[in-house]
């Protein structure tokens, strides 16, 4: 089992914060995001944890070395400009065959949410996180489940519609289980030759019957994301 952390994003709906800084490395608690949540999955986790970095990578790298050493594995998305995120995942996992949890480096969870995700429930089982029912104010990854929680539809759309009104919102971890990794993997580089212009979700949403899935919602716990800063803002003082 691994943990990869994306944190290679340029955060361009950030507006001026991101003109000097990664999204990444904005301050958050006492620190700032990033630490933050390696610190977290630290304490969750005993095994690999892998980051990605691609913007201002000098800033995120020294970081990363300052606080956690070679604890912490880098690898390099040099073409992180052409991306979304699919190809940063596609480098990371490389040739692998284990198990592994994907974790967006613009999300924040408090601890009784990172309890929840590395629950031993969920061991040998696949698995996308929500944090709540899709409503108006929402774009993005949302999915639909049925009563025993098996994933029966995932998009990423760019507005709310009423067809949506009985799915939940994404927010950005997956745990690959070991009955799906090497189908992923194989299915992620070849959407990766198709286009780097899009979400790690593609080979999910394209072959949803191949890779099945659980739906774990985080919504009793504080889980949040943001691509813009009054996102950002409004996740400060929620946590």
């Amino acid at each position: 089992m691994s943990v990869i952390v994306l944190a290679a994003g340029q955060g361009t709906r950030m507006g001026s914060l991101t003109n000097d800084i990664p999204k990444s490395l904005l301050p958050f608690g006492d620190n700032n995001v990033l630490v933050r949540l390696i610190r977290q999955i630290l304490d969750f986790y005993e095994g690999d944890v892998i980051v990605v970095v691609g913007y201002m990578k000098e800033q995120v790298i020294n970081t990363l070395r300052s606080h956690f050493g070679s604890r912490v594995s880098i690898i390099e998305n040099n073409q992180y400009y052409n991306d979304v995120n699919i190809l940063s995942l596609s480098i990371a996992v490389d040739s692998r065959t284990e198990p592994f949890f994907v974790f967006e480096s613009d999300c924040v969870f408090d601890t009784f949410a990172m309890d929840k995700i590395f629950s031993q429930e969920l061991s040998i089982h696949s698995s996308w996180f929500t944090v709540g029912k899709f409503d108006k104010s929402m774009v993005g990854g949302i999915l639909k489940a049925d009563n025993q929680q098996n994933v029966i539809d995932l998009n990423v759309v760019p507005k709310y519609q009423g067809k949506y009104e009985s799915y939940d919102k994404l927010i950005g971890v997956l745990k690959v289980g070991p009955n799906e990794v090497e189908t992923y993997i194989d299915l992620l580089k070849e959407e990766v030759k198709k286009s780097t212009r899009q979400y790690y979700l593609a080979p999910w949403i394209n072959n949803l019957k191949l890779l099945p899935c659980l739906k774990t919602d985080l919504g009793k716990c504080h889980a949040d994301a943001f691509n813009t800063a009054d996102a950002y803002y409004k996740a400060l003082k929620v946590f």
